[in-house]
């Protein structure tokens, strides 16, 4: 496979086992679909390829590296047998995998729920809130799904668990409802997602902003309960939160498509830089980039797609730059026919997103019974920050300041391995101005000494 080692490190690779689904969901972005399954001969074709391209490639690269497998449909609980296969295969080898599935949740057996637990599975449940938005939206499953998820709690999954709540304009008005329910329902993960290529009204967009209000302020009072014992997680919350603490993007890509670490595979051995391409007739002349069971790739488009993963210079401008990551690649080229032209309505959820986050950021530091561990680093890092700024505006002369410094050196030290890097670069750029001022405050002095 010359041409596939030579382009990929594969470290994240999607099965997209089939563009078929029993629903027919009002806005899936599979369209013009013919019938499509990977079968278990072409599956295990693949994952000898996944895997010599791991072992050969990745690991010479990345020695801790891990495999993270996805299933990804249409529904991938229809080609359940062709998902044991591809499990079955790679449990077998001596570097760590991670396995995953997205699912509609309508299927799910017994068996597959043991599959699950023996394997332990990312579960990420397609549920759009309440009873009267799901089942507008994914054909009245919301009884089944609602079912599905109890057994899978109490089999023990619960922390294997995200719910994805899909949010079009049409419902956004009962979002905060929405994500009330799945938390009432045993879910602790939870992950609102704005249909962003869909018209938006204004008055919609001041909806959201009073419905994602109301979602900080049920993450905020649950976090402030004393009483409380469960994780919650809102992705978006947590996200945006430490987003905007940290103000610097290190990593403008939203996710690993485009680059040489993660594919989509579909039937046939079809490559595509990600899922939703895979199952879209549409984009295959556009975007498929090769087949690794012929080992025939377009080389060029490879190489140009690597190249077309970073943001335009014209965003370098916006106030959000710091924060944004322009948007799922796909969900531009659908729009846009450029990777990285971010949708309007995007850029409109981060501003929006940024404004709340900011007005936060005092209950997420005052809160006393954080349960999630990424939003207790965050919290540790807002105490952290607001040392350093004490510390930067005392005066040199304040006999107080050398407590301040002991405190700031005695936090850094004891919460070292979770101190986001830029508050270590803005902790050295303090103490670099402090050494300054001392320096010259001791010029200062023995100066005055000398003229005595």
């Amino acid at each position: 496979m010359k041409n596939f080692n030579s382009s990929y490190a594969v470290q994240a690779v999607t099965y997209v086992l089939t563009n078929q689904c029993n629903l027919r969901c009002s806005y899936c972005f599979e369209k013009d679909k013919k019938s499509e399954f990977m079968t278990k001969e072409e599956a295990l074709r693949i994952s000898k390829e996944i895997d010599d391209n791991f072992r050969n490639v990745t690991l010479k690269e990345n020695p801790r590296a891990f495999l993270d497998i996805f299933f990804f449909g249409g529904e991938p609980m229809l080609c359940g047998e062709t998902m044991r296969s591809v499990v079955e295969y790679f449990n077998n080898k001596a570097y760590p995998v991670e396995y995953g599935i997205t699912t509609n949740a309508t299927l799910i057996t017994d068996d597959d729920i043991d599959f699950f637990i023996d394997n332990n599975f990312g579960i990420l449940v397609s549920i759009d809130g309440i009873k009267k938005v799901h089942d507008a939206n994914r054909c009245n499953s919301y009884d089944i799904v609602k079912k599905n998820i109890g057994r899978m709690i109490d089999a023990g999954l619960k922390l294997n668990l995200e719910a994805r709540l899909t949010i079009p304009p049409s419902s956004v008005k009962y979002m905060l409802q929405g994500v009330k329910e799945v938390f009432d329902m045993g879910i602790d993960n939870i992950s609102p997602c704005l249909v962003y290529d869909q018209p938006w009204k204004e008055s919609e967009w001041k909806e959201f902003d009073k419905q994602m209000h109301g979602v900080f302020d049920f993450a905020l009072d649950t976090y402030e309960d004393v009483n409380n014992k469960r994780n919650l997680s809102i992705k978006c919350v947590n996200e945006t939160l430490e987003n905007c603490l940290v103000k610097s993007n290190f990593d403008e890509v939203p996710c690993g498509a485009c680059t040489r670490n993660t594919i989509a595979i579909s039937p046939g051995g079809i490559v595509a830089p990600c899922h939703q391409v895979s199952t879209n007739d549409l984009y295959k002349d556009s975007l498929v980039v090769g087949n690794i069971l012929t080992d025939d790739f377009d080389m060029e488009k490879i190489k140009s797609f690597f190249a077309k993963v970073k943001l335009e210079n014209k965003c370098s401008q916006c106030k959000y730059y710091s924060i944004c990551s322009g948007g799922c690649r796909m969900e531009n080229f659908r729009a846009n026919n450029n990777f990285t032209k971010p949708l309007s309505n995007w850029c409109k959820y981060i501003k929006i997103m940024y404004q709340i986050a900011e007005e936060y950021q005092d209950r997420i530091y005052n809160a006393k019974n954080i349960r999630n561990k990424r939003l207790n680093m965050i919290k540790e890092n807002i105490k952290f920050e607001k040392l350093l700024t004490e510390l930067a505006h005392m005066n040199i002369k304040d006999s107080a300041i050398l407590i301040k410094l002991a405190k700031v050196q005695e936090f850094e030290l004891n919460k070292e391995d979770i101190i986001f890097p830029s508050f270590h670069s803005m902790s050295k750029l303090v103490f670099d101005l402090l050494h300054d001022e001392i320096l010259c405050e001791a010029l200062k002095l023995e100066k005055e000494i000398e003229n005595v």
